[in-house]
């Protein structure tokens, strides 16, 4: 089994792509490339929505119970077992993987999809640093009043990583950064 993780930075695209992988799952499909739905289910699963959006909420929850993977662990166990998933490729984007990365949940996370897998690709989306400085003051500083030169003092010196900090983080769990 193959994986695409796309961990998606804030405010680095992750809703396009995330929306282009959605409106394509039956093309996407049709290569054996399989997406998950919120719950990480995946076609032929009872409840599977194939319009739902990337399994965020799964994580979420993940993350929300201490890092506890079992139920994580359990369901990529059944892709194993299954011949119909042991050739396929599985698109996995939820901007969340990238939350706790610096801690033992997020890294918890990442070691338990490296287990998993025969082949894990990291993918990331980097905007231009002016891109993203404007981006994260259109959402979160404009809306209290907040100057951009403060939006952008607080984001370069915020605890959320840099996307080169998070980038090895990620090869230390999944392999080797290219």
């Amino acid at each position: 089994m193959r994986l695409l993780l796309h961990p998606g930075h804030a405010k680095c695209g992750s809703t396009s792509i995330q929306r282009a992988i959605i409106r394509n799952r039956p093309g996407l499909a049709d290569h054996h490339v399989v997406v998950p739905d919120p719950h990480l289910r995946l076609p032929g699963d009872a409840g599977f929505d194939p319009h739902g959006e990337t399994p965020r909420e799964f994580f979420r929850q993940v993350m929300e119970n201490g890092g506890d993977t079992t139920s994580l662990r359990s369901r990529l166990a059944s892709w194993q077992e299954s011949p119909l998933w042991r050739d396929a490729t599985f698109v996995i984007s939820a901007e969340n993987l990238i939350n706790h990365l610096m801690g033992p949940i997020g890294e918890g996370i990442h070691r338990v999809l490296a287990d998993y897998f025969d082949h894990v690709q990291v993918i990331y989306y980097i905007r231009r640093q002016d891109d993203y400085l404007l981006s994260a003051w259109q959402q979160w500083g404009s809306r209290r009043a907040s100057h951009s030169r403060n939006t952008a003092r607080k984001r370069c010196a915020g605890p959320t990583p840099t996307i080169w900090r998070s980038g090895r983080l990620s090869a230390g769990s999944m392999g080797r950064l290219t």
